[in-house]
């Protein structure tokens, strides 16, 4: 994917969320961290939802090139005068306005003054840069990367520290740019040891308990503090899927990837969302029953040439757990085999693969995923409305795909893939 689709992306993909908190009350929050804000499009004290959208609408333009910075302030500005907000431009209050008032309404905390939509239009566009950068370096292979200095003429003491401070490039200190509101510092790729020890060699950093950082370079110490500001970002976290386990309250769960999966189809992208990191016992597989099942309705078709079955076999059903941790409710977890003539049905695969099943590959790597306790799930939304969930162990991958049916949902059992092919295509997938 090109880095500017990467950074198109990752800016669609977040998810609107209603605060009525602080900008120092959300810095502080234990359950809203860097990695869950990197997934969500935010304003402090913004818990209007109406008002959250036309302020992601417009972002999403700015940051995307199709409004440049001050129109989009000036829509924006439009907009929320609309809503009864005091915008604080001119040369004076406008009428019916206190001077008091007015004063108010140029501060920060004013969602309508001019400098609080610049610091949000700022700092989302900064945000998507550093992912389309983050995207760049990881594609770039470079074993090393070196702190650059800001471009701006004010730089902040604490960061001018760390210039050319070398570390290897998969250290987790890079996944934090921008470092800080109006931040300008970056940093530049490093291609071997000779060019790393021009700036003193690969340095050492750790992360300290109150979240700053401790480097240690030519045997030089340097501390930089947290942020005082609170604010923290994490551009990696723009590659790895949405972590629905976060979330703790169910309803709220189905809440996020109802919206999750709307966003997926209006917008054409793929979501892809991590039910939990590891799941136990995800399907419960009876393993004899199962092939005797399938192994019979199998011969009927053999003999007839036509499905034994004018319904779907039921193979089995996901854990409560990982429906919970989804935001599937218990309805939507069955799984069934489909006995039609497509490539996932019954029909083609006993005219195809009879011999993946007769042989028992096919079920015995299903069962293998089914029962396994080290067992991950990603779940990706996509634009058709057909969910698909892996479900994957070492050695074995097992595909599903959610289709609406009267009343729900029910999974079908797509493929199970080995380490080295599908049983049933025969490509390599890992």
């Amino acid at each position: 994917m090109a880095e500017n689709d990467v950074k198109t992306g990752w800016q669609l993909g977040r998810v609107n969320v209603l605060t009525s908190k602080k900008a120092a009350e959300l810095a502080k929050s234990q359950e809203f961290s860097a990695r869950v804000k990197a997934h969500c499009f935010f304003s402090a004290r913004v818990c209007e939802a109406r008002i959250l959208d036309r302020l992601r609408s417009e972002v999403d333009d700015y940051v995307t090139g199709k409004v440049n910075r001050d129109r989009a302030i000036a829509n924006l500005q439009e907009f929320l005068r609309g809503e009864g907000y005091v915008t604080g431009e001119g040369l004076g209050p406008p009428p019916g306005v206190s001077e008091e008032d007015w004063v108010r309404s140029r501060k920060l905390a004013n969602l309508a003054a001019t400098s609080r939509l610049g610091l949000i239009l700022d700092v989302n566009l900064r945000e998507a840069n550093a992912v389309r950068r983050y995207a760049e370096m990881r594609g770039s292979g470079a074993p090393y990367l070196r702190y650059v200095a800001s471009y701006k003429q004010n730089k902040r003491p604490d960061h001018l520290k760390l210039v050319g401070m070398v570390l290897p490039s998969d250290h987790p200190f890079w996944r934090g740019f921008p470092r800080d509101y109006r931040c300008g510092c970056s940093y530049e790729e490093v291609w071997d040891g000779g060019e790393a020890a021009e700036s003193g060699g690969a340095g050492v950093a750790v992360r300290r308990p109150d979240g700053g950082w401790e480097f240690e370079r030519g045997g030089q110490k340097i501390v930089s503090p947290p942020n005082p500001s609170g604010f923290e970002f994490d551009a990696a976290e723009a590659f790895a899927g949405c972590d629905m386990s976060r979330i703790r309250d169910g309803g709220d769960r189905r809440a996020c990837l109802d919206a999750l999966r709307r966003l997926s189809v209006e917008n054409r992208i793929d979501i892809r969302c991590v039910p939990g990191h590891v799941v136990g016992h995800p399907v419960s597989l009876d393993a004899g029953a199962l092939e005797s099942t399938v192994n019979d309705a199998l011969r009927k078709m053999a003999d007839t040439g036509r499905p034994g079955v004018k319904c779907c076999i039921k193979v089995g059903s996901l854990s409560s757990a990982l429906t919970e941790s989804t935001g599937l409710s218990d309805t939507d977890g069955e799984i069934f085999f489909r006995t039609s003539g497509s490539e996932a049905g019954l029909m083609h695969r006993r005219s195809v693969h009879l011999a993946d099943y007769e042989s028992g590959a096919y079920l015995s790597a299903a069962n293998e995923c089914a029962s396994a306790t080290d067992a991950a799930a990603t779940l990706t939304l996509t634009p058709s409305g057909e969910d698909i969930m892996h479900i994957s162990t070492s050695k074995n991958i097992m595909t599903l795909k959610r289709k609406a049916v009267a009343g729900g949902y029910m999974w079908l059992l797509v493929s199970v893939h080995g380490g080295s092919q599908s049983y049933i295509t025969g490509k390599r997938v890992m």
